[in-house]
């Protein structure tokens, strides 16, 4: 069996890894020079996370995340303290050399500077192009949903290297702006379909006044899952396939898990069976959270103000703390039976009509 992994992210490199451990004969392409670089990512992951990704992952952390703060539509702050570190930041170049590092051991062979090809050879491709979809087009696979992002890397002299702020509102219409610590600076960011370059400007006009060391283009996938990711010899997984959280868009610990799953039924020949295996373990959560950020992104303004002043009224806020950041589905159930759901019932059913127009008209 001959496997050829296109794309030298997290997802490709760990598709690759598996299917390697197995016997399969597999080579992984990546059409940039380097692995790691560019690096397009705000470096944001669970710990619980990272562990299933890379055990010894203490290299590669920059920070350890202590606090939250959510700014509403109208500014008002709400920051909620964790008890233990349960989120880090990552050197996304660290930690895609050391998953290149493991992926080698297992007999990858990794040929860099090498976009994909017709002439290439193979039995089985797997798609880890991240949101370029140029071999989604060329196969006729599905295209997950995104919104164009953008991010600078800010000069900031003071900043909080344990604390993350996540802006909603006017600022990023349709989704959120974020502020995550680096080394020594903060990487501030934003995705939306209106223009993401003015509004992130206007927004640091504003609330920091700080020199740009570094613009970062990209795009962030929203949509969930494809329906079908596999398609004849081509299986596309990581953000060309959309398994990433429809609520944030992060897709490295999702992205990775499936990955695997990918990587060992494609060595084993089942790559006929990915779609009903990967709907079968991770379908609901996928499902709960798409639905909670269609009901985020279909509240006004006014809607989402009173949701978050219920939900630290309440007293929710620290309560979430306890629950998976990656599987959020149980979250999401605990807020849809909490007196909250009641104010989410208007933008519920407005996503419930943009669902149907979209799918059936």
């Amino acid at each position: 069996m001959e496997i050829l992994v296109v794309g030298g992210g997290p997802s490709g490199l760990t598709a690759a890894r598996e299917a390697a451990l197995i016997g399969a004969k597999v080579t992984l392409i990546e059409e940039d020079r380097e692995i790691g670089k560019p690096d397009h990512c705000a470096g944001l992951i669970s710990i619980s996370g990272l562990r299933n990704i890379l055990p010894n992952y203490e290299d590669v952390v920059i920070n350890r995340i202590r606090k939250v703060r959510i700014f509403s539509p109208m500014g008002r702050e709400y920051e909620i303290s964790l008890r233990e570190y349960k989120a880090v930041v990552v050197d996304r170049g660290k930690l895609d050399l050391k998953l290149m590092e493991m992926a080698e051991r297992a007999g990858v062979k990794i040929i860099t500077n090498t976009p994909y090809n017709p002439s290439l050879k193979y039995d089985i491709m797997i798609n880890a192009e991240g949101v370029k979809a140029r071999i989604c087009r060329r196969f006729g696979l599905e295209i997950p949903k995104s919104l164009p992002a953008i991010q600078f890397d800010l000069e900031l002299s003071d900043f909080e290297r344990d604390a993350v702020e996540i802006y909603t509102g006017s600022i990023a219409p349709g989704f959120f702006a974020w502020l995550v610590p680096r080394y020594d600076h903060v990487r501030v960011g934003l995705a939306s379909e209106e223009n993401p370059k003015r509004l992130l400007m206007n927004f640091i006009e504003k609330r920091f006044k700080a020199k740009i060391l570094r613009t970062l283009w990209g795009k962030v996938v929203i949509g969930g899952p494809v329906n079908k990711a596999f398609k004849e010899k081509v299986v596309s997984i990581g953000d060309a396939g959309g398994f990433t959280k429809p609520t944030t868009g992060g897709g490295i610990v999702f992205g990775c898990l499936i990955a695997k799953m990918a990587g060992k039924m494609a060595a084993l020949g089942k790559l006929s069976d990915f779609d009903r295996e990967w709907k079968r373990i991770y379908l609901k959560e996928f499902r709960r959270m798409l639905l909670a950020a269609r009901i985020f992104r279909n509240m006004n303004y006014k809607e989402l103000e009173r949701v978050l002043e219920e939900i630290n009224n309440s007293g929710l806020f620290e309560e979430l703390t306890s629950y998976d950041m990656d599987f959020q589905g149980s979250a999401i159930l605990r807020v849809a039976t909490s007196k909250v759901a009641i104010s989410t019932l208007v933008p519920f059913l407005r996503s419930l009509k943009a669902y149907i127009l979209e799918k059936f008209l």
